[in-house]
């Protein structure tokens, strides 16, 4: 899905079961590339939600699938490949953004807490990281207890509503 607005975007909640979502999200800020009002829980199947940084959200930190929501420091230019890697160098997730992006929310059915990863953009290593718990944020320096720069989230993915 391409979108330059909200990406996937509900008011309420969202329930994904099973399949594949790819998002090629919103360049803006006031947009993201997920955006719910109550919750995301994920329990099977592939997520990748690539888009701008200022509203990025994750599914809930109480799925039964683990999540990561990676920030990078600057915008990634549109068609860069990404590719999530477990510790033996298998490849779990692979995208390459229609748009730019400085923020990727990731899910997997085969991750685990506990567990390393390895983040590439054009085949050059960005970072590796173990996950930490059910939802972990990182940047190009690890495991991060901020999620991010947007200012907006919380963690679990829960927004603050705006008036």
């Amino acid at each position: 899905m391409n979108a330059l607005g909200d990406g996937v975007d509900s008011n309420g909640s969202i329930v994904m079961t099973g399949g594949q979502v790819y998002v090629s999200g919103p360049t803006n800020d006031g947009n993201g590339a997920l955006d719910y009002d109550r919750s995301f829980e994920i329990s099977g199947g592939e997520l990748i939600a690539a888009g701008s940084s200022g509203m990025a959200q994750v599914p809930s930190s109480s799925s039964t699938q683990s999540s990561i929501l990676m920030y990078f420091s600057k915008a990634q230019a549109a068609e860069t490949t990404i590719v999530l890697a477990d510790s033996n160098g298998a490849e779990l997730l692979k995208f390459s953004p229609e748009n730019t992006f400085s923020s990727l929310a990731m899910s997997h059915s085969e991750f685990k807490v506990g567990q390393s990863y390895s983040l590439y953009a054009n085949g050059v290593l960005v970072v590796t990281f173990s996950l930490g718990s059910n939802v972990t944020y990182v940047n190009e320096s690890g495991v991060t207890t901020a999620q991010g720069m947007g200012g907006m989230g919380f963690p679990g993915g829960v927004r603050v509503p705006t008036r």
